[in-house]
């Protein structure tokens, strides 16, 4: 019998998923997006998706915990979720201050709540080739984006589709 496989994303950070062709990468990122917002209500979580490959994931864009959806085409939504992801984590980065700097303290401390951010990106490599800029981008929220409740999720078909530097901010 196989046990579910957990993402703890509050405790282990961001996620990087490898698989060739057909392995089972987009079921995967179908079961983790459905459980999420099966076990979590919009006021826990907010979802930034972009899908780079199939397109597969624009399935949930009528979820209520779905920020966005952008296909590799959707240039002005994806510069939108890249501006709206930087917003949010300079927002936080400053209310956090008062609290003790990182989002745990501080849902603890004010006794309030904001949703964890996850943003997904499906298919790494097209993403890069396409965005080259996008690197940069999701190295700033992978390395700081955690303490702040910003997580990322991407995949890829292997380990030469992601740059050495930012395979260590990913669990």
């Amino acid at each position: 019998m196989h046990k579910p496989l957990i993402v703890p994303f509050t405790n282990g950070g961001n996620t990087l998923i490898y698989g060739a062709s057909g392995s089972g990468k987009l079921a995967f990122l179908n079961q983790m997006l459905f459980s999420v917002i099966d076990k979590h209500s919009p006021e826990e979580v907010n979802i930034f998706i972009l899908d780079f490959d199939s397109g597969a994931l624009s399935a949930f864009a009528e979820a209520p915990h779905i920020a966005a959806v952008a296909m590799s085409s959707d240039h002005e939504i994806i510069r939108e979720v890249f501006e709206r992801i930087e917003n949010e984590l300079a927002q936080r980065r400053e209310l956090f201050k008062r609290y003790g700097g990182d989002y745990q303290t501080y849902v603890k401390s004010s006794g309030k709540t904001i949703p964890n951010l996850i943003l997904v990106i499906n298919n790494f490599l097209a993403f890069t080739e396409e965005y080259p800029q996008g690197e940069d981008f999701v190295s700033k929220i992978a390395r700081e984006g955690n303490k702040y409740g910003v997580f990322v999720v991407i995949s890829a078909l292997d380990s030469n589709s992601v740059r050495y530097r930012l395979v260590p901010l990913f669990s």
